[in-house]
């Protein structure tokens, strides 16, 4: 089975796109393969720097940092067995259902928590961002965990960990790497005890 890593950086890291490229936990930890990475820090990333076409026509006339936030909770994924756009944004869901579901057992309201395919939101109040990609070599996904509300270009609502009332960052992010690393797990698991026609 593929081996998967993951690591927490316990330095303060500012996300500004520059992640989401290929080796960039490799360069950061030196950990070769499979990882995923997890940190706390503040999101800045301008139009420059974004990679959602339909998002930079969409946002390109209201501000240069459409994606911005005073602290969030980063996990940057990155695998080297397929370099599929389809298979990289369903891991992409994979991973958002999984912080989803992790988050909606840890509050009382949870009701109100909702995912909206890569996106997660209480009430009408964005708590995250998700961008998947590829290249000739892996694939790549970010989720950004708002901690704070603060941050953010003012025509977007949001909403924070710790309004929801999530203060153990680090133990969340371990919980929601363990469970996407247990599922890719037991998919190759599966595919791999199956007799196939």
């Amino acid at each position: 089975m593929r081996r998967i890593s993951i690591k927490h950086i316990d330095e303060g890291i500012t996300y500004d796109g520059s992640q989401i490229r290929p080796l960039w936990g490799f360069e950061k930890t030196h950990i070769q393969g499979d990882s995923i990475i997890t940190f706390i820090g503040p999101m800045c990333v301008k139009i420059t720097e974004m990679l959602d076409q339909k998002d930079i026509i969409n946002e390109s006339d209201k501000t240069d940092t459409p994606i911005s936030s005073d602290q969030s909770l980063h996990f940057i994924v990155e695998q080297f067995d397929t370099h599929s756009a389809k298979v990289a944004f369903l891991r992409q869901r994979l991973l958002t259902y999984i912080a989803f579901e992790t988050i909606k057992n840890q509050i009382d309201d949870s009701s109100n928590l909702k995912r909206d395919f890569s996106d997660i939101y209480f009430k009408d109040k964005k708590l995250s961002v998700s961008i998947a990609s590829v290249s000739p070599t892996c694939m790549k996904i970010h989720l950004g965990l708002n901690i704070v509300s603060s941050g953010a270009p003012s025509y977007v609502k949001t909403i924070g960990l710790e309004d929801l009332g999530i203060s153990d960052y680090k133990k969340l992010a371990e919980d929601i790497t363990s469970k996407y690393k247990d599922e890719v797990i037991r998919i190759e698991e599966d595919i791999t005890k199956i007799k196939h026609l």
